[in-house]
């Protein structure tokens, strides 16, 4: 526990991966106490599983810049409707 900064809530090589536990403190008997435990391991990153970590993580980018696309197509189609419709108006 003196350097938290290895502790992360994802695989990470070299990291602990510390899972949390605790009690709500007991306010009806005006106690304020709280009881944790922490689960932690110490992760080693193979080669294997730095392969499909770095696949996985392009696969996400590629389906978040595609999501990114398709919001931009449909803001401009909309731009377009309302373009026409102020248009007709005019007319």
């Amino acid at each position: 526990m003196k350097d938290l900064s290895k502790y992360q809530p994802q695989a990470v090589d070299g990291a602990v991966i510390a899972w949390p536990e605790h009690t709500p403190p007991d306010r009806e008997k005006g106690k304020r106490d709280i009881h944790f435990t922490v689960a932690a391991k110490k992760v080693i990153e193979t080669e294997d599983g730095r392969a499909i970590r770095i696949a996985w993580a392009k696969a996400q980018e590629m389906i978040e810049r595609q999501q990114k696309k398709i919001g931009r197509e449909e803001r401009a189609a909309k731009r377009k409707e309302v373009q026409k419709s102020i248009e007709k108006d005019e007319l």
